[in-house]
């Protein structure tokens, strides 16, 4: 508001000495000399006033105003998952279960895979991947070709089941597990498995169907750790967790 007053000091003065000053002022002589002294006395208050008013302004406690005022709160990427680890920290940790016919047998570590006729590139492709998975452990070693009847063995296919309407909630997306067919000479067990993928829905062709399916292959079984490709329930993992890698451990004794 100060401002402004002075401001308005200076227009008005600027005004009255063009109309008491200047030659083409309205304003007669004789009555131009007496504004003229009066002019000059109200300037004279003017400044006095303006004076006072800069000293003043000069007196004020100048007020800085930082951008650190506001407290500056950092989330963390650990700290924005707590809530969804919480939930999920009773199932982690548990071990990934080798299924039942497989306990406690004896297998090469060695597989021969063959892919059905009936099975399109797609999913040539994720069985592949979930192939190249299993190998990069180190613990298996799955060959393309076809073993003979006393080599363990590996047959990828597809099928189609659709499922009920009162069903819908959740889909079948796969199928997998071992076939124990006979043991030979020196007490090893021969595994001829299979792991299907039911085509009939776009989302089982997908790499964590592979790898789920083909884990079921090799021996293991569901799993109620989340963080397991084994979990039943998909949720796109493609690398297998560290209690996956020790249930294959067991298995093929390594």
């Amino acid at each position: 508001m100060a401002n402004h007053r002075g401001l308005a000091w200076l227009i008005f003065i600027g005004g009255a000495t063009f109309l008491i000053a200047s030659d083409y002022s309205p304003v007669p002589a004789p009555q131009r000399l007496q504004a003229q002294t009066e002019l000059r006395e109200t300037v004279d208050f003017a400044k006095n006033k303006f004076d006072q008013f800069v000293a003043s302004s000069q007196n004020q406690p100048k007020v800085e105003v930082s951008q650190q005022s506001q407290p500056k709160v950092n989330v963390t990427p650990k700290e924005a998952t707590a809530n969804r680890a919480q939930s999920r920290q009773a199932d982690t940790g548990q071990a990934t279960p080798i299924v039942s016919i497989v306990q406690g047998a004896s297998l090469s570590r060695t597989y021969y895979y063959t892919f059905d006729t009936n099975d399109s590139q797609a999913v040539r492709n994720v069985f592949a991947h979930a192939v190249d998975v299993y190998n990069a452990t180190g613990l298996v070693n799955l060959i393309p070709g076809t073993g003979t009847s006393t080599q363990n063995q590996i047959e990828f296919s597809i099928y189609h089941k659709q499922m009920p309407l009162s069903q819908r909630v959740s889909l079948e997306l796969g199928q997998g597990g071992p076939e124990i067919i006979s043991r030979v000479w020196g007490g090893m067990t021969i595994n001829h498995a299979t792991a299907s993928l039911n085509v009939t829905y776009p989302e089982s062709i997908a790499q964590s169907v592979a790898i789920h399916e083909l884990g079921h292959a090799l021996g293991l079984d569901h799993s109620t750790n989340a963080a397991s490709v084994m979990y039943p329930v998909d949720q796109g993992k493609t690398a297998l967790s560290a209690e996956d890698i020790a249930a294959l451990k067991q298995i093929y004794s390594v």
